[in-house]
């Protein structure tokens, strides 16, 4: 954009610093994330370069914290893992100790609708749960 290059380094460099800089304001929000009585767990896979990377995020009513990380049970620090926690059934949630577990109707609800369309199947259609839910 303005003719000047750019490295790597100084990217890397930036980032750190910037890190460093709003350490205080992350700090904050996993305080409030921990007060919270609910969070919201999910997980979602993307290729960086060729390698399976995962976005993990925590999620209260208010407050949201996405973390990177090479592995998918890379879960968020336990101690902020209080109270009720809900997913979508993912087997390492339920490795989680101390907390109740919640299933996410969302998730519920796309894998009714998806069997139906793929299975030809129907329990109860995901418009019929929706209504049930009020969702």
């Amino acid at each position: 954009m303005f003719g000047c290059g750019i490295t790597t380094g100084t990217i890397a460099n930036l980032t750190m610093v910037l890190a460093e800089k709003i350490q205080p304001v992350v700090e904050q929000l996993a305080g409030r994330i921990k007060a919270s009585p609910v969070k919201h767990l999910d997980e979602t896979g993307f290729r960086i370069a060729g390698q399976t990377q995962w976005l993990h995020v925590v999620s209260t009513e208010s407050e949201t914290r996405e973390r990177p990380s090479r592995f998918r049970k890379n879960l968020e620090a336990k101690e902020q893992l209080l109270g009720v926690v809900v997913h979508d059934h993912c087997s390492p949630y339920y490795q989680l100790e101390g907390v109740k577990h919640g299933l996410c109707n969302a998730h519920h609800l796309r894998e009714l609708k998806a069997n139906e369309e793929i299975e030809k199947e129907s329990i109860a259609s995901a418009h019929d749960l929706a209504f049930v839910f009020g969702l």
